[in-house]
Order: structure tokens, then sequence, then C-alpha cells
């Protein structure tokens, strides 16, 4: 009598993924860890702007690195916002891997409606990084930036106070020659 194979366990993941970063990654990798094909479904520029905003990264460009993971079994692009049960069994999953993080929609939180379906599987959020957090930082970084900017000459300043006066906003630097100082 031959032996049956065992279907495999597929598990759904989502993300927008935009500025991609290692709780990215994490998240990957701990969704994998909970089953035999991990299927990540990159969610839409457009359901994104709806909800949180512009992305840096577009549709394609977010799905290709997602892409190149070593975890991901298999990419769905643009798909929904909100995860339901009719969007788990189109991708043939049998639950949602989600973050420690409620999904608020019209007041309720969505995983709790999966996991009460049994289609639930939760990860932990990796702390102290965020793609709010990288976007923040770069912020701060553009403003410091344009309040020591002087004119279309811009020196660098190194960390004990001198400039490198060689320095032209636009022009290339020959890498070929030691630096004098370093930046910080």
């Amino acid at each position: 009598m031959a032996t049956r194979e065992r279907k495999p366990i597929r598990g759904l993941l989502d993300g927008c993924f935009d500025l991609v970063h290692s709780g990215h990654f994490n998240a990957i990798r701990q969704g994998a860890s909970l089953c035999d094909e991990l299927v990540v479904s990159i969610i839409a520029d457009e359901e994104i702007h709806k909800v949180k905003g512009p992305t840096v990264l577009n549709d394609d460009e977010r799905a290709s690195i997602i892409k190149a993971c070593k975890w991901v079994d298999v990419i769905e692009p643009r798909t929904p916002y909100y995860v339901d049960e009719a969007l788990i069994d189109k991708y043939n999953c049998d639950f949602y891997i989600h973050g420690d993080d409620p999904v608020m929609q019209d007041g309720v939180n969505t995983l709790d409606l999966l996991e009460k379906a049994g289609k639930f599987k939760y990860i932990k959020r990796t702390t102290g990084i965020s793609t709010t957090d990288i976007t923040s930082r770069l912020l701060c970084l553009v403003q410091q930036n344009q309040s020591t900017t002087k004119s279309e000459t811009t020196n660098p300043v190194f960390s004990d106070g001198s400039e490198d006066s060689n320095y032209t906003l636009g022009t290339k630097h020959d890498y070929n020659d030691p630096p004098k100082q370093q930046f910080l």
C-alpha cells in the first residue's frame, strides 16, 4: 500500500515592506519556522496610501527585495491591506502570521476574528526598529543638513569643527587620494 504524502502547511505573512530592515527579515524568518511553505504578500501601494500614507519604494521594488529573501517560498504582490479568511484561502494557506500588534479595521482587531476561526499564528515583533523610526531618522538628517546649508556650496564639518573647503555640492571626490579627515 502506498503512503500518502502529507500536504505542506502553508502560512501567509503580509507587509508593506517599505524601507526593508532587520525587523522585517526577523518576522519573515519567524513566519517560515511555523510552516512548510511561507507565502509573503506585499500590500499594494494604493492600499498603503489609504491607510498609512505614501511609500518610498513602489510595489515592484518592495516585491523584488522580499523575493530575494531565503525564507520566502512564494510572493503574492499587490494585495489588500486587511487580511481575512477569504484571502488566506485564495492563496491556499492554512493560517495568517502576524506580529503581536493589533490590526484595527472599523474598530475591530481583525486578528481576533482570525484567531477565533483557528486561522492565526502570532510572532514576536522586533523591538527597537521600524520603518517609521528609520523615516524619522532620515527626516532629522535632512532637517539638520538644511539648517547647516549656507548656499550652493556646502563644506562638510568634521568632528573637530573644521570644514573641508575643497568640497563643492555636486562634485565628485577623488577616492584614490587618502582622506585628510573622516566624516562622522
